[in-house]
């Protein structure tokens, strides 16, 4: 499916709008004293339809730390299960990310990050171009 999303259609998904940071060039108008939350069985069945309607790639924004570290907590889990699920590892790579940027600049989140993207990549060599094809300006296209 090649449309005006690109190769690989993307879900956008924000879990939560609080944030420890309030940028003034958010979007979404998150900050520490939104506590919004989107229901996990409403996340869960969006991405099983999601997946169904074609959809390959599902990039997570928009959540505090808290969060964030509850999230890779259940992704630890899945990987552990299954040392091959690429985009557990992968999901697992961008939260760590975004932990590490979002405020915890210990040097072991950003380890972690690399070392859960290192693992995405070895399970499914793919997620490298699904990647460079999401971020290129559409005149690359």
């Amino acid at each position: 499916m090649d449309g005006p999303a690109g190769k690989y259609p993307t879900l956008q998904v924000h879990p939560g709008r609080r944030c420890n940071l309030q940028c003034l060039h958010c979007y979404s108008d998150s900050s520490p004293s939104v506590t919004e939350q989107l229901d996990i069985e409403l996340l869960r069945a969006s991405v099983d339809d999601a997946a169904s309607l074609g959809y390959q790639v599902m990039s997570v924004s928009g959540t505090d730390p808290a969060t964030l570290r509850a999230g890779i907590s259940e992704m630890e889990q899945a990987v552990a299960l299954d040392s091959t699920y690429a985009r557990a590892w992968a999901a697992l790579a961008i939260a760590s990310a975004n932990l590490y940027v979002n405020g915890n600049r210990d040097p072991r989140v950003a380890a972690r990050a690399k070392q859960a993207l290192d693992h995405a990549v070895e399970s499914e060599p793919m997620l490298i171009e699904r990647t460079s094809c999401h971020h290129r300006r559409d005149s690359d296209r």
